[in-house]
């Protein structure tokens, strides 16, 4: 709701969430390249195994990544 509130374009990626219980304003979208290449960032909330975890390593250009599935130069974790 904050990202919104600035003006972010918001989109969200989870096969587990039910579509009910998101904001109309943030769309559910499938893990891509193009969705990937697309963002400005990337935050990783949610570390399931169905998420192909190399994919978003090659084509994120920043990655903030809350549960450490990630590591390189373009990612950082708190």
């Amino acid at each position: 709701e904050r990202l919104l509130a600035f003006g972010a374009d918001v989109h969200a990626v989870d096969p587990h969430v039910d579509p009910a219980r998101v904001s109309s304003h943030v769309p559910l979208c499938d893990l891509t390249a193009a969705e990937l290449e697309a963002a400005d960032a990337v935050v990783v909330l949610t570390d399931h195994r169905c998420f192909d975890w190399d994919l978003v390593s090659r084509h994120a250009r920043f990655v903030f990544d809350t549960r450490h599935r990630l590591d390189g130069p373009h990612v950082e974790h708190i």
